[in-house]
């Protein structure tokens, strides 16, 4: 069995520039569409808590949306409880 071979494996918008983390969720979340190539799976979801601003994204299809529902947001959220300083 012959494996193929990807000539560039890198997205269309792929840079060798370095990948600047914003302090604007927003921002950051536009930065990885851009540098994966804006695939139209890729699901975001932005949450906040006390002035905490975070995004998940995933692809969509790779993992069930019911299970980052069930078992990502809830222990996110009890360690932002756990660990608020206001």
């Amino acid at each position: 069995m012959r494996r193929k071979r990807f000539i560039n494996a890198y997205p269309p918008n792929h840079t060798d520039d370095s990948l600047v983390i914003s302090k604007d969720v927003e921002e950051n979340i536009n930065q990885i569409k851009m540098s994966l190539g804006d695939p139209f799976d890729l699901i975001s979801k932005i949450y906040s808590f006390n002035h905490t601003a975070f995004a998940l994204c995933y692809i969509d299809g790779l993992i069930r949306t019911e299970d980052i529902e069930l078992n990502v947001i809830p222990p996110l959220m009890n360690w932002f409880k756990e660990n608020d300083s206001s």
